[in-house]
Formats: structure tokens, sequence, C-alpha cells
């Protein structure tokens, strides 16, 4: 195990649309100094995406769909000694998986977005990419448009489909996955995206 840690920050930007709005993440990205970064929803074409963090970053794993939909990025500090083995791309434009190595050890990066009603769907496809990839650290990042409580993460009363609810759940508890926010945070309700009903993030 590694005495080191790893700062991450994982988010869905909702398309970059305006080049101030590229500014704007770019700045916030370089202020909140993480080391590996997933991005959901850029919309970004290749020639974009280069530009991202001002050079301090390098993108180490992509996925699009069509003329620049969706499309999630993995970005990894250049200062990080961290070196690429294999990489999958879903052609969907909904996950990249990066098999790399760090200070000698295994590690799998996932990003994931998950758009509604394909969560299921792209829930098993992760899982059946797991089960290819070797036993070693794995860290996925993303947004999967689901919660873990509907009554504390999200403001609207809306249930979710039991089918895919039960389904996340099974993803999380084969992987030991949780929520860490509200692992610190048990009472609280506080969200992160606001519309007409407001949601947790999903993954952190």
């Amino acid at each position: 195990m590694h005495a080191q840690t790893l700062k991450l920050l994982t988010w869905n930007v909702n398309g970059f649309g305006h080049k101030i709005k590229g500014w704007l993440v770019t700045r916030a990205i370089n202020r909140y100094k993480a080391e590996v970064i997933f991005l959901q929803e850029t919309h970004l074409v290749d020639k974009q995406q280069e530009s991202l963090g001002r050079g301090r970053y390098k993108v180490v794993g992509h996925a699009h769909f069509s003329s620049g939909s969706r499309r999630v990025l993995i970005l990894v500090k250049k200062s990080l000694p961290f070196h690429v083995v294999k990489t999958w791309g879903d052609k969907n434009g909904c996950y990249t998986a990066v098999q790399g190595e760090w200070e000698g050890e295994v590690m799998i990066l996932i990003n994931v977005y998950m758009p509604l009603g394909l969560q299921s769907k792209v829930l098993d496809e992760i899982g059946r990419l797991l089960v290819e990839m070797p036993n070693a650290l794995t860290i996925i990042g993303g947004d999967v448009n689901l919660v873990w409580q509907t009554d504390m993460d999200r403001t609207s009363t809306r249930p979710e489909s039991a089918a895919t609810q039960g389904k996340l759940e099974n993803f999380a508890n084969a992987l030991c996955l949780g929520d860490v926010w509200r692992e610190f945070h048990p009472g609280e309700k506080a969200y992160s995206f606001y519309s007409g009903a407001q949601y947790v993030l999903d993954i952190r």
C-alpha cells in the first residue's frame, strides 16, 4: 500500500460551450491541485481537450459519442509518475478505463457517465470490463444519475426504478463502494447540482 495519497476530482461540467467557461473550469482544476481528474460531459473534440489544465495535465483516457457529445476524460498530472499500460473507451461515450502503473503497483482508473435510461446497461458493461482487469487498486469517478438515498440525496420525490437502484446497490457492494460525503455528513442535505430538483454528487 502507498503511504502517499492521491488528490482526486470528479466533475460533470455539462459541456464547455463557451471559451469563458473553459477558462473557468481550467482555473478551478488548477486551484484544486488534484493529481487525477475525472470529467464528464465535456462535449470537447480531441484538439480542444488537450488544452485543459494549461499543460499541467495529460489526457490518459477518453471516450466520446457522435460529434463531441457526452465524452468522458481522465486527466493525470504530468508530475505524477503514472505509466499507462492499457486503455478502454466506450463507443457511446459513457465510460473510459485506464490500466497503469504508479510507483511499481498496478492501478485502474475508470470514469463513467450514465445517461438517464442507460444506467443499468452501463453498470453491466463496467462489471464485465472489471472481470477482464487484473486485481488492483481501482478508482471509479463519475456521474451515474442515481442517488444512494432517495430521501436524503435529492429534493425530488420521484422514486428510482427498483431494478436499477438494486443493480447500483449490488454493484457498489461487490466493489465495496460507498458514499464518502454521506459518511462525513450523515444527516445533512446539500446538493451539487441545481435545477428544478437538486441532487447530491453520485460518486466521490
